[in-house]
C-alpha cells in the first residue's frame, strides 16, 4: 500500500471513531510491509518513508480525538441558554401541573434564585424567619396546638396530607408524633394519607389524583379530628379537596400554605401562611412551624396521658 493511498484513506472524511481504528490497524501493518520490501528486495532502507508511515497514524488519531472532543462541546452546549440570557436575568415560564392544579414558577436552573455564597444563603433564610416572626403566626400556631391536642387526647385522628416536598413533610409529622419527638408517651393517631402507596396507586388509576386524599378523609376522618394539609402554594387540588371532604365530615382544618394561603385561605380553620412565594424557603419555615407544634402537642397529650 502506498503512503498517498493511505493518507487518502485516513482523510476520506470518515466519522473520526473509524479514522482511530483505520490508523491503529493500517499504521504497523505499513511499517512491516516497508521493512519486507527493504529487506527481500536489498535495497536501502527508506528513513523518510518509515518515519512518515509511523508519524501518519498518529496524526490522524489525534485529529480523531480531537473532532470527537468538538462533537462533544457542540452535543453538550446546543441545549445551554445562550450566555446573554443569564447575565440578562433568567427567563422565567409558567408550566401547569395536570392532577394537583396550580402552577408552579420553573426559572432557568442555572441561575434562577441562587444565593452568591452559603452566608448569602443563611442569611435569605434568617430574613425569612424575621420576617416570619412579625407576621404574628404565634396565635395561630397556638389554635393548630390547642385543635390538634383535643383531637388526639379524645381518640379522635389528625390527618395529613401533601404533595411532593410537602409529601415528605406530611410523613415528617405522622413519625414525630406515632413515634417519638422528645418524650416518653403513648403513640398518637396521626395517619399519614402519602404513604399507603397502594391506596393512592389504585384510586389514581381507576379514579384521578385529585380526590385521592379526599378519599382517604373519607375512609379515616372523623367528625372531631384534625385534617393538616400542606400545600406552599395553597393551590394544590387534592389538598383542596381533602379540606373540603374534612370540612364536610366537622374535622378542623390546619393548612400550611405560602403566602396568601391560595385557595385554601377559605377552607382552613387555622392557617399557617408563610409570607414567601419561594418553594424551598416556605418549606424551610414549615420545617419550623411543625417541629415546634409536634413539640408542644407531644408534651400536652404526655401530660394528659399522667393525670
Amino acid at each position: 500500500m502506498r503512503q498517498d493511498t493511505f493518507l487518502s484513506l485516513a482523510t476520506s472524511g470518515g466519522v473520526p471513531k473509524r479514522a482511530l481504528k483505520v490508523a491503529l490497524i493500517v499504521g504497523p501493518l505499513l511499517t512491516v510491509i516497508n521493512q519486507w520490501q527493504a529487506v527481500v528486495g536489498q535495497a536501502p532502507l527508506d528513513w523518510t518513508k518509515v518515519a512518515l508511515t509511523l508519524l501518519v497514524p498518529y496524526c490522524v488519531a489525534t485529529l480523531g480525538a480531537v473532532g470527537m472532543r468538538r462533537k462533544f462541546l457542540r452535543d453538550a452546549t446546543s441545549h445551554i441558554a445562550p450566555t446573554a440570557g443569564l447575565h440578562a436575568g433568567a427567563a422565567s415560564t409558567t408550566m401547569p401541573r395536570p392532577g394537583i392544579g396550580g402552577t408552579v414558577s420553573k426559572q432557568n436552573p442555572i441561575s434562577a434564585g441562587m444565593s452568591d455564597s452559603f452566608l448569602d444563603y443563611l442569611t435569605s433564610a434568617q430574613n425569612l424567619l424575621a420576617k416570619t416572626r412579625e407576621a404574628d403566626l404565634g396565635p395561630k400556631v397556638e389554635a393548630a396546638i390547642t385543635a390538634m391536642t383535643t383531637a388526639l387526647s379524645a381518640g379522635k385522628p389528625v390527618l395529613v396530607c401533601g404533595n411532593g416536598g410537602s409529601a415528605a413533610d406530611s410523613q415528617h409529622i405522622a413519625g414525630e408524633l406515632v413515634a417519638r419527638f422528645l418524650v416518653e408517651r403513648p403513640g398518637l393517631k396521626v395517619i399519614d394519607l402519602c404513604s399507603n402507596v397502594a391506596t393512592m396507586t389504585a384510586w389514581s388509576n381507576d379514579y384521578d389524583y385529585q380526590t385521592v386524599f379526599a378519599r382517604q378523609v373519607e375512609a379515616y376522618g372523623e367528625q372531631g379530628g384534625v385534617l393538616v394539609g400542606i400545600s406552599t402554594s395553597g393551590n394544590s387540588a387534592n389538598v383542596v379537596a381533602a379540606c373540603d371532604r374534612a370540612k364536610t365530615a366537622g374535622m378542623t382544618v390546619i393548612g400550611l400554605t405560602g403566602q396568601g394561603g391560595g385557595d385554601m385561605r377559605d377552607r382552613c380553620d387555622v392557617l399557617l401562611d408563610v409570607p414567601s412565594s419561594s418553594t424551598p424557603r416556605i418549606q424551610e419555615i414549615h420545617v419550623v412551624l411543625y417541629h415546634y407544634i409536634c413539640q408542644h402537642v407531644e408534651a400536652r397529650c404526655a401530660q394528659a396521658s399522667t393525670d
